[in-house]
């Protein structure tokens, strides 16, 4: 109860109020929590061919990220290409995604990586594109966060803690922008779903 009556007071009060994580600017570590979800776009820039195939190798550290799932859906290759993952090796995973249904050309998300943080880290976690070929040929491709392309990200790894819940209920009631939202479940958008996992993550094992 004494946790709670702290999250209450801080967040109907407004006493607590928290800088914004700066997870925008790639140049730093971006700041996430254990068993969050990280959703990476991957983006492919403009292909004047047709694109019969593209061969995709993805370098991360498996002893603190795990691969929840990789999809097509939501690129503008979904319909019409399928999706082949290589048997997953220490701190790598290739991908194949070949046309099946028709030829597409053009630029966009092509796939979308699901990681999961499995614990915290003191320093930086690598997420990054060791190849890229279109065709057999090597592509300009990155990955998107936050509306920042690059081909390498770098994550923090943190234990989370009843801050971080008492700053997801002032960002929901509008108290902060959304600026510092930790996406736990790697949907896009704030939801309560994100404060009660982190809620359960921080706060339950505490009151045991």
């Amino acid at each position: 109860m004494k946790i709670m009556n702290i999250i209450y007071l801080a967040f109907y009060t407004g006493i607590i109020m928290f800088s914004s994580i700066a997870h925008a600017d790639t140049t730093q570590p971006i700041q996430t929590r254990e068993n969050q979800i990280l959703c990476i776009p991957v983006f492919l820039n403009h292909q004047e061919k047709d694109i019969i195939g593209i061969d995709l190798t993805i370098h991360y550290e498996s002893l603190f990220l795990e691969i929840d799932k990789i999809t097509l859906i939501g690129g503008f290759l979904e319909k019409a290409y399928s999706l082949t993952i290589g048997n997953q090796i220490t701190d790598k995973i290739s991908l194949g995604i070949y046309a099946t249904g028709g030829i597409r050309k053009g630029k966009g998300i092509i796939a979308t990586l699901y990681f999961i943080c499995k614990e915290s880290r003191v320093d930086s976690v690598e997420v990054s594109i060791q190849k890229f070929l279109v065709n057999d040929l090597s592509a300009n491709g990155t990955m998107v966060w936050n509306n920042n392309y690059t081909r390498q990200l770098d994550f923090s790894v943190t234990e989370c803690s009843i801050m971080d819940v008492i700053q997801g209920l002032q960002i929901l009631s509008g108290f902060q922008s959304s600026d510092g939202w930790l996406d736990m479940n790697g949907s896009g958008l704030p939801g309560m779903d994100d404060v009660l996992q982190l809620f359960i993550q921080c706060a339950l094992p505490k009151m045991e």
